[in-house]
């Protein structure tokens, strides 16, 4: 087997190249090799290097980063099922807490030696998610965020914090066709969320279910047209409160797959674990355990 470390220097400490690189040479017979990528979003392309270099042979690949840097990832790789993945969180990671404890992945030696758990993961007709595909408010974040990101310089909290707060002003409603459960309706929506795990970017909480293996993911939408509704249903996601609303502006149910456009037509602006995308039309389903993922030595399961 062929270990492959991808290191994110956008999302790691100073210092963890070099000690990676310590730590994998005091391990006997690892045929390993350490890549680091340029800028956040370099992962897709080195992966697909990675994966033609190395064609034929057994491969894992360790995504040293974020959720995003592991989408990113596996958004190069041509058929997912054929790798393992190995997610080293230097930044929190969501998805592992549904697994086990998520410094477990921190260990290096724990991981190389660790096993394979089949997890679900999220496709579109235009990449890849792991945690969550959203749409209208929680994108209009992540697309002020990109445009603001320069303030990552006062510390990181400050541009996220700006772009809630803007985006809670002014970010506007969306209506869209749905397309899930043999129904096709139009929903004017603030939010629509498809989420793997309840818990995601920013510590915010959509729901209560936490499994990664069922086959189905966590559909929520909101209607919440003034600020103070829309802050109050932000604040209580942050307190880790799933809202919960009348049916007429509510949608929370576990779906397998949707399809999601515009009713104009219009390119939908989402976000896939935080990696913005605007198209006309989106179809998600709910890959049941296509994804292999390393589980530590010694982990929950």
């Amino acid at each position: 087997m062929v270990h492959v470390f991808i290191v994110n220097p956008e999302h790691s400490a100073p210092d963890f190249y070099n000690q990676l690189r310590d730590r994998l040479a005091r391990i006997p017979d690892l045929t390993y090799y350490v890549f680091t990528t340029g800028v956040a979003g370099d992962e897709t392309e080195l992966a697909r290097t990675v994966e033609n270099i190395f064609e034929g042979e057994q491969l894992r690949i360790y995504c040293c980063g974020n959720t995003t840097s592991a989408r990113n990832v596996l958004d190069g790789i041509s058929d997912v099922s054929k790798i393992e993945l190995a997610i080293v969180p230097e930044e929190p990671v969501q998805y592992l807490s549904a697994i086990g404890d998520m410094d477990g992945f921190k260990d290096v030696e724990a991981l190389i030696d660790g096993k394979v758990m089949h997890v679900d993961y999220l496709r579109t007709n235009h990449g890849i998610a792991l945690n969550s595909v959203s749409f209208g408010l929680d994108a209009y974040i992540c697309k002020v965020h990109d445009s603001i990101d320069s303030l990552r310089i006062f510390g990181r909290i400050i541009p996220w914090l700006i772009s809630v707060l803007y985006s809670l002003i002014v970010s506007p409603n969306v209506l869209l066709n749905l397309e899930f459960g043999g129904r096709d309706q139009v929903r004017r929506v603030t939010s629509l969320y498809l989420g793997n795990v309840p818990v995601v970017y920013g510590g915010l909480r959509y729901s209560d279910n936490n499994d990664v293996t069922d086959g189905a993911a966590t559909l929520r939408g909101i209607y919440r047209p003034e600020f103070f509704s829309r802050f109050m249903y932000y604040f209580r996601i942050f307190r880790g409160i799933p809202a919960r609303y009348p049916d007429k502006h509510y949608i929370d149910r576990q779906v397998e797959s949707i399809k999601v456009r515009h009713v104009n037509g219009q390119p939908v602006l989402c976000s896939l674990d935080s990696k913005l995308f605007a198209a006309p039309e989106w179809r998600i389903e709910v890959v049941k355990q296509g994804l292999r993922l390393v589980v530590p030595d010694g982990g929950d399961r």
